[in-house]
């Protein structure tokens, strides 16, 4: 199997089989009675929606193209780790608004149950009216100021509203996806607000119109805060050899902690299915073909992966952190993440890895004379639990 993770990857991640998607899409859109369109799926507590029907009507009169609101319905969080997600998406949410110039919510807010449902009710109602968007928002905007106010205890879901959303989800999965705040055009998914700007250049290019831009873009507003100017300073990066975005993000981590001059504590962490953390297949494709998007906007080799779950990922920690020993992780990780995300090189082998490690300037010997040393183990746990208590 592990011979031909990189060919699949390759073929996977590759123009071709985004051209097939693409054409499949676009006939399948040519032969239906209907206008083609961009289909918008999220959920009613989804802070991420609330930025993104901010953004996505002047999208859509730039480029002249219909779109469709999909109502998914929303999940019953109660284990601590969806707690932990939720909290998270509230403050990544409120970043994103300051970046993009957007209005953002109130963080530490979550809408009680009956809010949920009346606004699933009542979006449901008006998904086909072209003010949807401006209604949409400031029936979520009402709701998240004041989500202490519980209008009716008693609302429930009917059985129309709960076989429409179900069709809803239902759509969503047929497709590939698994996440709201999503838009999906000619097999293509795209997360609102972080990726619209990808589709901005697929629809130039095919209606050939000057690229949308977000209406406050904040590229150049944003600067490190000066608090971390002084020495003595800290970033703690938590990465995954087996995560995609931890590859693309390396070297930017490495420049920006250099430019300013802060020290950079970095801290591996198990892959989620080894700490016990489902993904699913859809996410899974998903976030290939998302890592290999931001991989060409990036200039950044991506691809030809051999995933190294397993031994791969025992050996990739053992050696790390006896790079850690010689002061040289940044070199090591480096090189071995690009082995395994750009090269398909199988680290569960242990000359494999080595032929990585000596690339890289690093004498073989070294790393190996702390290969048995366990420790690893309770560090990467530690890690963990410092990740978690971060939320």
């Amino acid at each position: 199997m592990k011979c031909i993770q990189p060919i699949f990857s390759q073929l996977y991640t590759g123009s071709t089989w985004q051209w097939l998607k693409e054409k499949k899409s676009t006939l399948t859109a040519s032969l239906s009675k209907d206008v083609e369109q961009i289909a918008y799926y999220f959920t009613v507590d989804d802070p991420y929606a609330y930025l993104s029907l901010q953004l996505l009507p002047s999208f859509f009169r730039h480029y002249g193209i219909k779109w469709m609101p999909y109502i998914l319905p929303h999940k019953d969080i109660k284990q601590d780790l969806e707690l932990l997600q939720q909290s998270h998406f509230l403050h990544d949410a409120q970043s994103l608004a300051d970046y993009y110039g957007l209005e953002s919510l109130p963080e530490n807010r979550t809408l009680p149950e009956s809010t949920k449902i009346q606004l699933e009710k009542t979006l449901l109602s008006i998904a086909n009216q072209e003010n949807f968007a401006t209604e949409a928002l400031g029936m979520l905007k009402a709701a998240w100021e004041k989500p202490e106010i519980d209008v009716n205890s008693e609302i429930q879901q009917t059985q129309q509203h709960q076989a429409e959303l179900i069709s809803n989800d239902n759509t969503l999965k047929k497709q590939g996806h698994y996440a709201s705040s999503m838009l999906y055009f000619r097999g293509e998914w795209y997360s609102v607000p972080d990726r619209l700007q990808h589709l901005a250049k697929k629809m130039s290019k095919l209606k050939n119109q000057p690229v949308w831009s977000f209406p406050k873009h904040a590229v150049n507003r944003i600067k490190m805060p000066t608090l971390l100017s002084p020495a003595n300073q800290s970033m703690q990066f938590f990465f995954s050899f087996r995560s995609p975005y931890s590859y693309l993000a390396l070297q930017r981590i490495f420049t920006l902690t250099e430019k300013y001059g802060i020290k950079l504590d970095m801290k591996p962490i198990l892959p989620m299915v080894m700490r016990g953390v489902p993904v699913s297949r859809a996410k899974r494709f998903y976030i290939l073909r998302d890592a290999k998007r931001e991989a060409i906007r990036l200039n950044i080799p991506f691809g030809k992966i051999c995933d190294p779950l397993g031994v791969g990922i025992e050996n990739c920690m053992r050696g790390f952190f006896s790079a850690i020993k010689i002061n040289k992780e940044k070199s090591y990780v480096l090189s071995i993440m690009q082995g395994i995300w750009s090269e398909g090189k199988n680290v569960a082998k242990i000359d494999v890895l080595r032929s990585l490690v000596e690339r890289s300037g690093i004498d073989w010997h070294e790393i190996y004379a702390n290969w048995h040393d366990d420790q690893w183990q309770s560090i990467i746990e530690k890690n963990r639990q410092d990740l978690t208590a971060l939320g």
